[in-house]
């Protein structure tokens, strides 16, 4: 039964802001470069969990500067030397950021 009184998702929203139901406008006009990547089979999927700022941050990390502790410093290096190449190297194939 609806109830005018409580807040409800939008169930064509393409995403949400938070769980009170408000949604936001997604410009799908993006185009996406990487059609031909698949989703790892749930069997063989190897997640790591991370905190960009604590995994960038660290003296370990090899980032420098200013891309301590930022999103730009898991791209730091060249080829699998990039600080996202030693998930690589430990067999990773999906990321979870954490807040």
């Amino acid at each position: 039964m609806f109830d005018p009184t409580r807040l409800l998702s939008d169930p064509y929203a393409k995403a949400n802001v938070d769980h009170n139901g408000k949604s936001i406008i997604v410009n799908s006009n993006f185009r996406w470069t990487d059609q031909g990547f698949k989703t790892p089979a749930m069997k063989d999927l190897v997640l790591y969990e991370m905190h960009v700022k604590d995994f960038t941050a660290h003296s370990s990390s090899g980032v420098n500067g200013s891309k301590k502790g930022k999103y730009l410093g898991l791209l730091e290096g060249k080829g699998t030397d990039k600080v996202l190449g030693h998930l690589i190297d430990l067999g990773v194939n999906a990321v979870e950021l954490l807040q």
